[in-house]
C-alpha cells in the first residue's frame, strides 16, 4: 500500500513532520463557532458532486498480522469492485500510526500533524473510503481507539497500522456504479477522493443490491444542508448516513445530556464518525446527524451536530443509505 512519505520525497502538499509523539495535547473548548476557510487555490464547482449506486457488501474479521488498508483492499477486491466504503469495529491494531489536523503550514490553510504512534490501540469504531490513486488502490481512513492506559485517542491512519488480536471486523459495501478516485485538489492544495460514474453495461438498479449515494462535499459546505440536499436530489425520504468522514472547520455540538451548545476550535477537525437518519417530517425532509471528531490538539469530541454551523474545512466523503 503506498504511502506518501518523506522519506519517499513526498509532494509538497502532503508532507507530514515525522516526528513521532504518543501524548495528545489538551484544549479548551471555543466560546464561538469557527469562521469559514478562505482557501488559496481556485474553487472547484460544483460544491455537491453525488453519485448514486448500488452496493453490494461484507462482513469479515480481518487477518492478524495484515496491514490494515490491504486487509480491507482484499475485502473490497473480493466483491469484484475498486471502490466502496467500511466501518470498522472492535478488536486490536498493533502498532497504530496516525495523525490529526494542524494548522496553516505556508503552503495551505490546513495541514496535517507530526506523525504519532499507538502500539497498541483498542479499536471502537472507524470509516473508511476505498478507492484509487495513481491507478492504484487506495484507502482514506479515519478511527477512534483506547490506548493501553485507556486514553481515548483519534486520528487520520496512515498505512504502516497492522491488524492486531483479536483482530477488527469490517464492513465493507462495494460499489458497483461509481468509483472513488484520490486527486490533487487545487483548490485545498490536499489529497481528495472525488465520486465519478463507473462505465457500466447493466441497469443502475437492480433488486438483488441496495442503493446508495455517495458524494464529496467542498470546502464550507454545511455538512448537514449537504446530507438534506444529497438526499432530496436522489429521492431519498428514509435513509440512513453511514461511515462518513471528512474535516470540518471546527464543530458546534449539542451536548444531549445537558442540551448545552460548544464550540470546537479550529481551523481543522478531522471527523471521526458521522452517522444519523432522513426522513419525511411534518415540514419535509429531516435529518439528526451525530459525530465524533478529533481536534487539531489531540482531543476527541462528540455529539449532536447543530445544522447549519458545520462548515466542511477540506473535503467530506458522504455516504447515504436508502432505509426501506
Amino acid at each position: 500500500m503506498k504511502r506518501y512519505h518523506p522519506s519517499a520525497e513526498p509532494p509538497p502538499f502532503i508532507q507530514p513532520r515525522r516526528n513521532t509523539v504518543s501524548e495528545p495535547s489538551t484544549q479548551q473548548v471555543s466560546a464561538k463557532p469557527p469562521p469559514m476557510l478562505n482557501h488559496w487555490g481556485p474553487h472547484g464547482w460544483p460544491r455537491i458532486k453525488a453519485h448514486k449506486s448500488r452496493t453490494i457488501g461484507a462482513l469479515q474479521s480481518l487477518r492478524s498480522g495484515a496491514l490494515l488498508s490491504e486487509e480491507l483492499l482484499r475485502i473490497t477486491s473480493g466483491l469484484n469492485v475498486t471502490a466502496g466504503f467500511a466501518e470498522l469495529f472492535s478488536g486490536v491494531l498493533s502498532p497504530l500510526h496516525y495523525c490529526v489536523p494542524a494548522a496553516e503550514d505556508g503552503q495551505r490553510c490546513v495541514s496535517f500533524s507530526e506523525d504519532r504512534a499507538t502500539e497498541q490501540g483498542h479499536l471502537l469504531y472507524g470509516s473508511a473510503t476505498i478507492g484509487t490513486r495513481d491507478q492504484r488502490p487506495f484507502v482514506h481512513s479515519h478511527l477512534h481507539w483506547t490506548d493501553a492506559s485507556g486514553r481515548l485517542l483519534a486520528g487520520h491512519i496512515w498505512p504502516e497500522t497492522v491488524v492486531g488480536s483479536p483482530a477488527p471486523v469490517a464492513a465493507v459495501f462495494g460499489l458497483l456504479d461509481v468509483d472513488w478516485t484520490s486527486l490533487d485538489d487545487p483548490e485545498t492544495s490536499m489529497p481528495t477522493f472525488e465520486p465519478s460514474r463507473s462505465l457500466t453495461k447493466e441497469p443502475l438498479m437492480t433488486d438483488q443490491h441496495s442503493s446508495a449515494t455517495v458524494a464529496r462535499v467542498l470546502p464550507n459546505q454545511d455538512i448537514t444542508e449537504a446530507v438534506l440536499t444529497v438526499s432530496r436530489e436522489a429521492g431519498y425520504t428514509k435513509a440512513v448516513v453511514r461511515a462518513g468522514l471528512g474535516s470540518l472547520i471546527g464543530a458546534t455540538l449539542t451536548d444531549q445530556r445537558t442540551g448545552e451548545v460548544r464550540y470546537v476550535t479550529g481551523p481543522g477537525t478531522e471527523v471521526i464518525t458521522l452517522t444519523g437518519f432522513v426522513r419525511m417530517g411534518a415540514e419535509g425532509l429531516e435529518t439528526q446527524l451525530t459525530t465524533t471528531l478529533v481536534d487539531r490538539n489531540g482531543q476527541v469530541h462528540s455529539g449532536l451536530l447543530v445544522p447549519g454551523k458545520n462548515p466542511v474545512a477540506v473535503t467530506f466523503e458522504l455516504t447515504i443509505q436508502t432505509a426501506l
